[in-house]
């Protein structure tokens, strides 16, 4: 019989996913001789029975082992479905004896009522994951966790672009199965969550604009107001300016996926420049003769990545498939002049370069400082120095409508002079100027037909007429 009654046992368990759904300890099994003394006083109303003990107390009796068997197979499904699990453990002891008895026998559904009111304590056949050899997390199943851990590792083999080589979590980790507590069991979507975010690392923040409190950081962070406070411990955290540094607690995994994986990509080839030096050009001056272009190599490398975040690579092979192309540039070494254009007119303002005296007054209407005589057109070569007809501060050095490269200074007493059609820039904006400081070069930019500098003397905005700064006249030489 007792061989019969843990056959059912297996039976009721291979229903319930094949877990040890209730157990029985071999010793509690009973089966006894029943000795009938006629005579003795015995009274013959007896009847063989089964006695049915439930954490040593007896609970009734039923009148036969197929009762019993009915009785666990209805606690069976009822615990399933309450637990909404096929793997729920009874951890009582629950022992049938066979017995006689005057008592009324239970039937199959009152039996199984006796049972399932009267469970102390119900488990699951679940599991532990242990990390480094320390328990982390308790799943419902095993197969939890098991499928937790390799959605957290899939999530990591996927490199766009690549070939995966391998893929591993670097630290020890191990599912032991074991009897675990219903009320603490975690479901899948629990120990994914776990192993995804679990390890709090504090790393300091520094405070943004509009932040000016912790509860808007933590807020912005995602934590807790009392966390915020007690990771920052003595500071008062009700007034924080945007700058400051604080300590936040960010959720990390709790494990590391390792992966490998091969990649071919293009790399650029920095380009190299010759400076050719040249006595056509000036000190200070470059004029480039050939434009440099990038080459360009093919990479085949072996990547590493630590969930997801590269942390090496191992270049296997490389393959030039475009050469750079060097940039030839001009160096100019010709010494610039030695004396500085003079002083003429009103002896404030100096003639900004040298050349030939162009246009200076226009015959006609129209809107051109040249048709009013404020302005001056010195023609020379390209590059030809400019100076600063003044000192001051400049105000513009940057292209100007049609005076191209264009540079303005403001000087003193409301003063400002206006340089035009450069080649070349060599102030910038808010420098401070001396007067005869070299400034830029003659050219032909903007709305130009030839080589010259334009150049106007304004008071408070208006340009002026410029015979009466300057000694000059249409046709001569400066």
């Amino acid at each position: 019989m007792e061989d019969s009654v843990n056959a059912r046992l297996d039976k009721l368990n291979a229903k319930c996913g094949g877990k040890k759904i209730f157990t029985f300890k071999a010793s509690a099994l009973v089966v006894t001789g029943l000795v009938v003394l006629s005579g003795a006083g015995i009274v013959h109303g007896q009847t063989t029975a089964y006695e049915v003990l439930h954490n040593g107390q007896c609970i009734g009796y039923v009148k036969d082992q197929a009762t019993f068997e009915e009785a666990m197979q209805k606690v069976e499904d009822e615990l399933c479905q309450a637990y909404q699990h096929d793997n729920v453990i009874i951890a009582d002891e629950i022992e049938l004896k066979p017995t006689r008895t005057f008592d009324k026998k239970l039937d199959a559904s009152a039996c199984a009522d006796l049972l399932d009111n009267d469970v102390k304590e119900v488990k699951l056949a679940g599991a532990v994951i242990k990390i480094n050899g320390e328990d982390r997390i308790t799943a419902d199943s095993k197969e939890t966790a098991d499928k937790a851990l390799e959605a957290f590792k899939s999530a990591y083999t996927q490199v766009e672009g690549a070939t995966l080589l391998e893929s591993a979590i670097k630290e020890p980790v191990e599912v032991v199965e074991a009897e675990v507590d219903i009320n603490t069991a975690q479901s899948y979507d629990n120990v994914l969550s776990y192993l995804q975010t679990g390890n709090a690392v504090v790393t300091p923040y520094v405070v943004q604009e509009g932040e000016t409190s912790g509860a808007l950081v933590a807020a912005n962070r995602g934590i807790g107001v009392d966390r915020l406070a007690e990771l920052n411990a003595g500071r008062d955290m009700n007034t924080l300016n945007a700058g400051d540094t604080v300590n936040i607690e960010e959720k990390k995994p709790v494990l590391t996926v390792v992966t490998k994986a091969e990649r071919q990509y293009q790399e650029p080839i920095a380009f190299e420049t010759e400076e050719q030096p040249t006595e056509e050009l000036y000190e200070g001056e470059t004029q480039e003769v050939q434009k440099g272009e990038d080459g360009v190599k093919d990479v085949d490398a072996v990547f590493t990545y630590e969930n997801g975040q590269e942390v090496g690579r191992e270049v296997k092979s490389e393959n030039v498939s475009k050469e750079p192309v060097k940039a030839i540039v001009q160096v100019g070494t010709k010494q610039q002049p030695i004396s500085m254009p003079s002083i003429s007119g009103s002896g404030q303002f100096l003639i900004p370069t040298s050349g030939h005296i162009g246009e200076i007054g226009r015959p006609g209407g129209g809107s051109s400082n040249h048709t009013n005589g404020c302005a001056v057109d010195i023609l020379n070569g390209y590059g030809t120095p400019v100076y600063a007809s003044a000192a001051g501060t400049v105000t513009r050095a940057g292209w100007y409508g049609g005076y191209g490269n264009c540079i303005e200074i403001q000087h003193a007493d409301g003063y400002s002079t206006l340089y035009g059609h450069l080649s070349s820039i060599n102030v910038s904006v808010g420098q401070s100027v001396g007067q005869g400081e070299y400034i830029g070069g003659t050219g032909s930019t903007g709305s130009s037909t030839a080589n010259h500098l334009h150049f106007e003397i304004k008071y408070n905005g208006e340009a002026q007429y410029i015979v009466n700064y300057l000694s000059i006249a249409s046709g001569m030489d400066v």
